[in-house]
């Protein structure tokens, strides 16, 4: 029975007894948390490299929406 908590990836937990966890609590909600922000963090990445490819950036929305006033160098791309 001791070598069933170690089956399983997550929840953390290693039991030292019956009342006492040697894992803090707040790690399994850290694990949750970071996991969350990468899933996030990619995909607003790949949001964001799929709109510079496909020709959706603000510059070029800004032209069209201005009727083709030519913006200055510094902002055109």
């Amino acid at each position: 029975m001791a070598q069933a908590q170690f089956q399983r990836l997550f929840p953390l937990h290693n039991k030292c007894n019956a009342e006492y966890d040697l894992v803090p609590a707040w790690v399994n909600p850290a694990i949750v948390n970071r996991v969350a922000f990468v899933l996030l963090a990619t995909a607003v990445l790949l949001w964001f490299g799929v709109r510079h490819f496909t020709g959706g950036g603000a510059s070029r929305i800004a032209v069209r929406r201005l009727g083709g006033v030519d913006l200055s160098p510094v902002t055109r791309r």
